[in-house]
């Protein structure tokens, strides 16, 4: 794990590097064109200029492309007999710059990325125990986050702690009502559970609110094909 975090860290000096490795090339490249050509001097400082500045365009262009946050919805399928669960990223960032006190509060919005970044990372790579960890640690800069429980109910989910997970998205769905994927992946807990019923009621209401906030088309039918199984299954409980 603490291999994992200096990696992380190690990561902010790596533009430098990039830079650096660009301007060596752009020389090697130019004075190996000019020792073989046999150009004079005067040509040789243009082209080295010109090269330079390339390299640095390149880079310019490489670091703004790069810098760019990438939003995902992701939808896990890795559980046995799984219906899918919710994955978000970066909607918990904090923006403001300006006050001592909101400039802290970026700091700790950073912190708290860096923390889900890892977290979906180790899940990727199966050491969902330390997921959960680090999931933990998340939470305790942002003990009303609903996304972070989310996180944390999926990865304990992933290795059959089903009761952990309830928790942790029951404790989702009671910071923010209408978060749908909390509804969803407590759904889909429920049934792996054998909580059929609890399951139905939870599908039903993530259809309702997920009609509503624009949820995708293919989870919504997902979810109403789990409604309509489970109907069958439990006829008491009217559609």
């Amino acid at each position: 794990m603490k291999l994992l975090f200096e990696a992380m860290e190690k990561r902010k000096n790596l533009s430098f590097i990039w830079l650096v490795g660009l301007f060596i090339t752009a020389i090697t490249v130019v004075t190996v064109v000019w020792q073989f050509l046999r150009l004079d001097l005067n040509t040789y400082l243009a082209s080295l200029v010109g090269a330079i500045a390339i390299a640095a365009t390149i880079y310019g262009v490489a670091k703004t492309v790069l810098a760019k946050p990438v939003q995902t919805r992701e939808a896990d399928t890795s559980a046995p007999q799984d219906t899918g669960a919710h994955e978000e990223t970066d909607s918990y960032l904090i923006l403001d710059k300006h006050s001592d006190h909101e400039k802290e509060s970026v700091k700790r919005s950073r912190q708290l990325r860096d923390y889900v970044d890892m977290g979906r990372l180790l899940m990727r790579s199966g050491r969902h125990d330390e997921a959960i960890d680090v999931f933990e640690k998340a939470i305790s800069l942002e003990p009303e986050n609903a996304k972070v429980y989310n996180y944390l109910g999926i990865a304990h989910g992933r290795i059959g702690n089903f009761q952990e997970a309830v928790q942790a998205y029951s404790k989702a769905i009671s910071i923010d009502l209408d978060y749908a994927s909390a509804h969803f992946n407590l759904a889909s807990i429920f049934e792996q559970s054998g909580r059929d019923e609890e399951a139905l009621e939870e599908w039903r209401r993530y259809v309702e609110i997920g009609e509503v906030v624009g949820e995708r088309e293919d989870m919504l039918a997902r979810a109403r094909e789990r409604i309509k199984q489970l109907g069958k299954r439990i006829p008491t409980i009217p559609d």
